[in-house]
């Protein structure tokens, strides 16, 4: 009788540690399926973050080309401008 009651404790202890298992199983499912979440959503942030620094670069480019055609109409308004007092003084 001493016997079965001892099988029987641990063959309830064996219940409530297979019960802890499968309860861990699942966090860890669980714990897997975020970091999956999160490497993909990480994954979408690094190709927006690609496609806004191309964007930056080429908004960059035109600002400085936009510059250096400024640079040279402010030289030619210059010349203009000596130009139209020469031609003030010949009158």
């Amino acid at each position: 009788m001493m016997s079965n009651e001892i099988l029987q404790q641990l063959l309830n202890e064996v219940k409530n540690i297979n019960k802890k298992l499968n309860s861990m199983d699942a966090e860890i499912k669980t714990i897997n399926q975020r970091l999956e979440n999160l490497e993909q959503g990480q994954n979408r942030i690094e190709q927006k973050l690609n496609v806004t620094h191309d964007q930056v670069f080429r908004n960059t480019e035109g600002i400085n080309s936009i510059k250096e055609e400024l640079d040279t109409i402010e030289a030619v308004t210059k010349e203009n401008l000596y130009d139209i007092a020469k031609l003030k003084l010949i009158k």
